[in-house]
């Protein structure tokens, strides 16, 4: 399945670029999508890039794709099982939506979008068996639609509770519709 997540890392990164430090990111300093926060929040320095012994912006600034892509395969793919999705497109929107809005949201995501045809399953933001057996039972095409409008629903509600987070508003349009 190695194809499957370079294929999904392709597209992450058409919406993930290099180093970035906007004031309204509250994730702080983030290159390829992976932030300070979340450096800061792995396990026993494993964010230290430059192995100064502490993780700060100079990790972000160090980082590179093939580096981000390691998280992303550790962190997201492996640890989400997004290989457990049949359906590449299906795999490939919803790492955008683990990298973007982290487990619990992108999760709930996926279990409404299946619930809106029909999958009846309990929106609680994990994936296990019952979600993977009914994301995989669904028409793909028609997934992706329902995908697509609920990380929209999301994004449009981060910045109808947080208005300092309009800035991200068309990147995120790009990225819940590409």
């Amino acid at each position: 399945m190695p194809e499957a997540f370079d294929s999904a890392m392709s597209d992450v990164f058409l919406h993930e670029g290099g180093y970035v430090d906007h004031q309204s990111d509250k994730g702080g300093a983030t290159a390829y999508g992976i932030s300070l926060r979340f450096l800061k929040s792995l396990p026993e320095l494993a964010g230290d890039i430059d192995g100064d012994g502490h993780v700060d912006v100079g990790d972000i600034q160090r980082l590179t794709p093939e580096m981000a892509a390691e998280f992303y395969k550790t962190y997201f793919w492996d640890h989400y099982r997004l290989d457990r999705i049949a359906d590449q497109s299906v795999q490939t929107k919803m790492l955008n939506f683990f990298v973007n809005m982290r487990g619990k949201t992108a999760g709930l995501i996926a279990q409404r979008a299946a619930n809106d045809l029909g999958a009846n399953l309990t929106e609680d933001g994990r994936l296990g068996t019952l979600s993977f057996t009914a994301i995989n039972k669904l028409n793909p095409e028609q997934l992706l639609v329902c995908i697509k409008y609920q990380a929209w629903r999301v994004y449009k509600a981060i910045v109808a509770h947080d208005a300092t987070q309009i800035v991200f508003l068309d990147g995120w349009r790009n990225r819940a519709f590409a």
